[in-house]
């Protein structure tokens, strides 16, 4: 690599992209692991503004500059967090856990390893549809890709458990009116009438809970009826089963892609969540191969296979979180979305 790049992984929330963080750094050609939000909001931007879209100059400057900067503050050190909680946390890099970098008031820049060839492990959330947008339709954003972008990596997990972890997230409280200030998500003006949302006085929600809604409306799955009873679950059920849908939909035509022998420039790979837990050391030297990129040393494998957990988040996870994410849903037509889209996964993780 000629200068610093990045390593992108997208997925839903929750769907273990810190995860799929940590096995890209135990490669010694990564440096660090880090979160901003400017990256996918500028993507989202592009997709959905047509604004934006007729000044192609201005959004890949925009996105250029974010790069640059990021790189450059990177290379120097900064944004690293001291919270052993953050994805962003100095421990959490690969320089300290394979070098057991020492950093106090003592060491000096000069000292610091150069970081001139290193990648930076980086994520969007939701953002696929706006990646492959940008990918396909822009020129420029292709041109800086290829020049900072190492790679683009997407996570995807089991619908089930995707739906009862947001739901344990308590995401709603951030989209009511006094608290939308402080929403970690770009949000829209409800586009449907439902009644826990006006109980609950939200006025605007992120754009995949009013496209998901319509989309279903469309296609008679639900009716307006549904939609005006559905509960908070199941507002963030259908919400989760648009987005899987538009993951799994993804997953589909990279197949017909590589059918047509199309080569796009930063083909994303694709990471099942239950294939890191259940293949452990061969899903990673998959991956590692996928990105052409070096493996890790002992050290950092024996760390990082202890976070796997075959049983609780490998395939045979997905009988019990689909018979609690069942129990918790009312509406018997969500139901049926829910089973069909974990069939549909599963189909897909046994290919």
């Amino acid at each position: 690599m000629p200068q610093a790049m990045f390593a992108i992984i997208d997925g839903l929330s929750r769907s273990g992209k810190l995860l799929l963080g940590k096995v890209l750094l135990g490669s010694s050609d990564s440096a660090f692991q880090y979160y901003s939000g400017n990256l996918e909001r500028l993507l989202e931007e592009y997709y959905f503004n047509s604004d934006f879209k007729k000044n192609e100059e201005s959004f890949s400057q925009l996105l250029r500059l974010q790069l640059v900067h990021t790189c450059q503050d990177l290379m120097q050190y900064r944004m690293l967090s001291i919270n052993p909680s953050d994805s962003s946390y100095y421990k959490k890099s690969s320089l300290y856990a394979t070098k057991l970098l020492y950093v106090d008031d003592s060491m000096k820049f000069e000292h610091m390893p150069s970081l001139q060839e290193k990648f930076f492990v980086t994520h969007t959330h939701e953002s696929i549809l706006f990646i492959n947008n940008a990918l396909h339709n822009s020129s420029i954003f292709r041109q800086i890709s290829s020049q900072l972008i190492q790679s683009i990596l997407v996570v995807i997990r089991n619908t089930p458990a995707q739906i009862l972890s947001w739901y344990s997230r308590n995401y709603l409280e951030s989209w009511v009116q006094a608290q939308t200030l402080y929403s970690p998500f770009r949000l829209y003006p409800v586009e449907f009438i439902n009644q826990e949302l006006d109980f609950r006085a939200v006025k605007q929600v992120p754009w995949f809970m009013n496209i998901g809604i319509s989309e279903y409306l469309v296609s008679g799955e639900l009716t307006e009826n549904d939609v005006l009873y559905l509960d908070e679950y199941e507002l963030i059920a259908v919400s989760v089963l648009y987005l899987q849908n538009t993951y799994l939909d993804f997953i589909d035509s990279q197949k017909h892609v590589e059918d047509a022998g199309d080569n796009p420039i930063l083909k994303p790979h694709i990471v099942f969540h239950e294939h890191l837990h259940d293949h452990g050391l061969q899903c990673i030297n998959q991956i590692y191969a996928d990105c052409q990129i070096s493996g890790m040393d002992n050290h950092y494998q024996s760390y990082l296979l202890e976070e796997l957990n075959s049983a609780r988040f490998g395939k045979q996870s997905i009988a019990s979180n689909l018979s609690k994410a069942i129990d918790a849903c009312r509406n018997s037509k969500i139901v049926d979305l829910i089973v069909n889209s974990t069939q549909r996964y599963k189909h897909l993780l046994e290919l």
